[in-house]
Formats: structure tokens, C-alpha cells, sequence
């Protein structure tokens, strides 16, 4: 990343790394010397400069170490400090504990950092940078309640080894964490974090689409997610599935436009009702299917009795017979127990019931 798209002043040029790795110690005169393009006025104290720096370039030094002296350097002398460069160094570790609890922006991209020790005194940290370094395992997170986004990307791995998040990083992000980052890491899955808005997790190894939509469901604002490069995009109704299971504005770098989200819920709407409509075809159908010992079906003509006639041992027909249709069952009409009287016996008693 170079100075001016790192957001750094202009006016200081960037040196490159050297060959060789360096311990430097972030003293006065190395802030004083490091300040963008702020400067000291006509008769103004230095303390009074130090406590106005608000940016601080140690980039492209080779840098295999970050210490401050004194230590609250960036809190008592320097408390302006917001933004702190520092990427593209050899930086293996970062010092047990960088006090400034005013920085805002950390740059540590283009290292070779490990591990993530030394953070928790960031107190209103909002923006970290650590792509292209060593990290396999994201914690040390925990009290950095105001970082809205994380940069991964990139790391540095080793064959079949994956980037993953501890338990308690991941419930202290989920909390304020909106940007995350992190393309090319070997990951397999992805992990809930609620208040994302943009999710860049491509070039990875995520397969499961039920644990995708799964996290999308979790994740009611987000916005723009990237998963192109990973196995699960080659499904056949990948861009689909996702689509109608969020809310999605971008997906894989391509416009998610209401007109697209509309067809497609239509048309899993008219999918779903077809899937019912034959599972229901297929119930009322399987009382049909059995063999004989059915019950009488009105005496109207059913598979039951086609089938049972098919059993029987009947001769062959001569070739150009006529056959004639068997004949109906006849219907016997139940008797009528209140309104069937009985006929008179005799012409006399028929009279007697006439008058």
C-alpha cells in the first residue's frame, strides 16, 4: 500500500525497506522526524508540537521491533496521535503493550506478525490493518469495543493450515465489527458476527452452503459479501439460494437489483408450491397402490377391481372375437325400515283402510 493510499500526508517521501532488520526505538526526536507533513511553527515549544502530531510514519523501515521510550510515549507526550503506520516492515511481534489510547487507525500490513499480543491498551481503536502477515489464529481482540473493521486478508500460511477465530474475539467483534476481511486464507467456514455490513471472504475453501445461509441469516445487515474462488460458488443455484436468504446489495462484486431478487423469489415460490402439489398427488395416490383385500368403492369401477379381474385364470381370447363388457354389479337398495308397509292380505281389509 503506498503512502497516499494508506491516507498518509504528503510532502514526506517512502523510503524503501532495507535489506537488512532493525530495532528502532520510537523515541521524541524519531516521532518529531516522522510526522507527515505537520511542522513545528515559528516559536512554538516542542512539547506543544508533540501534543498536536495526529499521524506517525514508521513505514518501509524494516522494522523487526516496536518499542516506545518512554512508554506512554503515544498517551502522555504524544496523546493526539490517531493513526499510526507501520506496515511493510519485518515486524515478528508487537511490544507487550502499545499504549495509545487515542489510535484510531493502525496500519500492520506487510509484516511478519504471528501472533496478536500487545492490543488490549487500544482502547478506541476502529480501523486494523493486517493483511499479507503470519496469523492463523485471531485473539487478543477482546476489549477493542469500538473496531468497526478488521483487515486479514492474505495471510501468509502454511499448506493446509486455515485462519480461525477464538471464542472470545469473535463475541467481542460481533458487537461492533461492520468491515471484515479475509480473502485467501484457507478457511472452511464462516462465522456469525451481527453487525457486519461487508464481508470479504473469497479465495477460501467454503463448501457448505447450508452453513452460508446459515450465517446470513445471523447477519441481518449485511450488505456486500464476496465469496468468489471458493467451492460452493459452483453449485447450480449458488447465486440464487443466497440471494433469496438475505438482503444483499452486492454479491461476488455483482449488483443484487430488486428486479433480480424479485424473479427469483417468484420463482422459488412457484417451485415450492409445484413440490407440494406433487407430494400431495403422491399421498392421495399411494392409497391406490396396494394389492387386493380393498374396500368396495361404491360399486363404481376401481384399480382395486382391475386389478383383482387381471388375477383370474380366464381362457384366451379366439383373434377377432368380439368380447362384450362385464356387467355391473347390481345395486341392491337397502329396505326402508320406517315407510315399507305391508300389503293387505285380503280385498276387505284394503277397503277398510280406504274409508
Amino acid at each position: 500500500m503506498s503512502r497516499r493510499e494508506s491516507g498518509a500526508g504528503e510532502g514526506t517521501p517512502l523510503s524503501s525497506p532495507a535489506s537488512t532488520t532493525a530495532v528502532v526505538v520510537v523515541t521524541l526526536k524519531v516521532v518529531k522526524h516522522s510526522c507527515g507533513i505537520a511542522k513545528q511553527l515559528r516559536g512554538e515549544t516542542q512539547e506543544r508540537f508533540l501534543r498536536r502530531i495526529t499521524h506517525v510514519h514508521l513505514e518501509g523501515r524494516a522494522l523487526s521491533s516496536l518499542v516506545c521510550d518512554p512508554p506512554d510515549l503515544l498517551s502522555r507526550v504524544c496523546p493526539a496521535v490517531s493513526t499510526l503506520y507501520a506496515h511493510e516492515n519485518s515486524l515478528r511481534e508487537l511490544p507487550q503493550s502499545l499504549d495509545a489510547p487515542n489510535l484510531t487507525h493502525l496500519y500492520l500490513q506487510s509484516n511478519q506478525i504471528q501472533q496478536l499480543r500487545g492490543l488490549s491498551g487500544l482502547l478506541n481503536l476502529k480501523k486494523l490493518y493486517l493483511e499479507y502477515n503470519c496469523i492463523s489464529l485471531v485473539e487478543g481482540l477482546e476489549k477493542l469495543l469500538h473496531l468497526e473493521e478488521l483487515h486479514l486478508s492474505h495471510q501468509q500460511l502454511p499448506p493446509g493450515k486455515e485462519m480461525t477465530f477464538d471464542s472470545p474475539t469473535l463475541q467481542s467483534l460481533s458487537a461492533s465489527l461492520r468491515v471484515l476481511t479475509c480473502a485467501c486464507n484457507n478457511m472452511t467456514t464462516l462465522y456469525p458476527l451481527s453487525k457486519l455490513v461487508t464481508l470479504d471472504a473469497s479465495s477460501n475453501c467454503i463448501e457448505d452452503i447450508k452453513q452460508v445461509k446459515g450465517v446470513l441469516s445471523e447477519c441481518g445487515d449485511l450488505r456486500e459479501l464476496n465469496l468468489k474462488g471458493n467451492p460452493l460458488c459452483h453449485g447450480r443455484s449458488y447465486r440464487e439460494e443466497i440471494v433469496i436468504t438475505s438482503r444483499l446489495t452486492v454479491l461476488d462484486e455483482k449488483d443484487v437489483l430488486p428486479q433480480e431478487r424479485t424473479f427469483l423469489l417468484r420463482k422459488a415460490g412457484a417451485a415450492t408450491k409445484h413440490q407440494h402439489e406433487a407430494r400431495r398427488a403422491a399421498s392421495q395416490g399411494g392409497g391406490f397402490s396396494g394389492g387386493s383385500g380393498g374396500d368396495a368403492n361404491n360399486g363404481d369401477d376401481s384399480p382395486h377391481e382391475f386389478a383383482s379381474s387381471a388375477a383370474l385364470d380366464l381362457p384366451p381370447v379366439p383373434h377377432g372375437a368380439t368380447v362384450a363388457p362385464a356387467p355391473r354389479p347390481l345395486k341392491v337398495r337397502p329396505p326402508h325400515s320406517q315407510a315399507m308397509r305391508q300389503k293387505p292380505s285380503c280385498p276387505m281389509e284394503l277397503h277398510v283402510r280406504r274409508l
